[in-house]
């Protein structure tokens, strides 16, 4: 079972079965990101862009966060609603939006930070561009070990790279920030 990793929820299981279709980012994936990202998170608002099973943005709450996961899906969207309560967690913890990211507009706000780990057959490029915008200071794009980013999308530069098996996380950080 997958479990949250650090801060204020670690070692908290998830028992909601993961829907059909949706690819849980690893428990190894999410260590790793972490560990690269840092652990404090306090003062910052991150987006989880592709909620799929909410557990990146579970994970940056949990270390302090204020958090929005947005999801397109109907069946994973609920799902995510039931591991927030199975967390502890309400509305005003963890906002959790049924939405499609690309074309949400403003209503979402201005975020810090954004993590994105979208279904692996989209096009990177577009992904990326869309995102970009709304990532004040950091992205951070999750994809197939296949898959190449650019080297900058929008204000954002590609500042490294790291593959776990079949996944790769590709870091952005504004040069300014």
């Amino acid at each position: 079972m997958p479990r949250i990793t650090g801060g204020h929820l670690r070692g908290r299981s998830d028992k909601v079965p993961v829907a059909d279709g949706v690819r849980p980012t690893s428990d190894r994936v999410r260590e790793a990101l972490f560990s690269i990202l840092g652990q404090d998170f306090r003062g910052e608002r991150v987006l989880d862009a592709f909620g799929g099973t909410g557990m990146l943005g579970f994970e940056v709450h949990s270390r302090g966060a204020e958090v929005v996961i947005t999801e397109n899906s109907d069946r994973a969207f609920r799902d995510i609603l039931l591991r927030r309560q199975q967390f502890g967690l309400t509305a005003a913890d963890v906002r959790v939006e049924r939405v499609d990211v690309l074309n949400a507009g403003e209503g979402l706000g201005a975020f810090t930070g954004v993590l994105a780990d979208p279904p692996w057959s989209l096009p990177v490029e577009p992904l990326l561009e869309a995102l970009a915008p709304r990532a004040g200071r950091w992205l951070v794009f999750e994809a197939e070990n296949t898959t190449r980013c650019p080297e900058h999308c929008g204000a954002l530069q590609l500042v490294q790279h790291r593959s776990y098996g079949r996944t790769t996380l590709w870091f952005y950080r504004r040069p300014d920030a």
